[in-house]
């Protein structure tokens, strides 16, 4: 797999959570790409626990894919998750100014 291939598929992966509008579709995009990448990662933590493991000269560049990877979904996770509180925030704004401006007319 090429470099340009692993950030393509990262960049992707922080882009789209944050993109989907519907919670519905961002929580089935993210768990079938995240249940996946959480399983790889519990194989990884199982296998290195073991004793007659030792390591492989490519192994620093799987972690380092898988990394990548893995934080770029969460990231994009993250980011949606901000985008929500703002829209939520703005939304309570706006309602409270036209409360305001609406009741402030009748009072006088």
């Amino acid at each position: 797999m090429s470099i340009e291939t692993v950030l393509a598929i990262s960049a992707s992966l922080l882009i789209i959570p944050v993109l989907i509008t519907r919670w519905l579709w961002f929580w089935v995009f993210s768990l079938v790409l995240g249940l996946p990448m959480i399983g790889v990662w519990a194989v990884y933590f199982y296998q290195t626990s073991q004793p007659e493991y030792s390591g492989s000269p490519q192994g620093f560049l799987g972690i380092l894919i898988m990394v990548l990877i893995s934080g770029s979904l969460a990231l994009g996770m993250f980011l949606r998750y901000i985008r929500w509180v703002i829209g939520i925030k703005v939304r309570e704004i706006k309602t409270a100014k036209a409360l305001d401006s609406g009741g402030s007319g009748s009072n006088t």
